[in-house]
């Protein structure tokens, strides 16, 4: 009786190498993590009382704040600050109960249960 070798790992049809394995191992990772997200960040927001909510000073609210608000829809902006009032019209229109300022000086003492202060820097 005659035995034949087995094949080598390397040399069957079904042999993962490891750039095959991480992209499986990702695309796995990436479906778990979808489906256990099912509810939106806006829902999140939504669903938010208000003592869940930062009350927030957003530091200079015109032309790159745009994308730091929009990230930060849920929150409670209290007090908006800007030397620009022109850049900032949008955002003073968004938030029309928001405190207005001009010099981020007069901040801590206008604005009481502040719980942080905002400033967008280059991306």
């Amino acid at each position: 009786m005659s035995k034949t070798p087995s094949p080598s790992p390397s040399s069957s049809s079904q042999s993962l190498d490891r750039r095959d394995a991480l992209k499986t191992a990702a695309l796995i990772g990436a479906g778990f993590w979808l489906n256990g997200n099912s509810r939106s960040l806006a829902d999140e927001n939504k669903s938010k009382s208000p003592n869940e909510k930062l009350n927030l000073a957003l530091i200079g609210c015109g032309g790159r704040a745009r994308g730091v608000i929009a990230g930060m829809q849920g929150e409670n902006f209290v007090a908006l600050c800007d030397v620009d009032d022109k850049r900032a019209a949008a955002t003073y229109k968004q938030y029309p109960q928001a405190k207005r300022f001009r010099d981020f000086r007069n901040l801590p003492g206008a604005t009481a249960g502040l719980s942080s202060s905002v400033v967008p820097g280059k991306y």
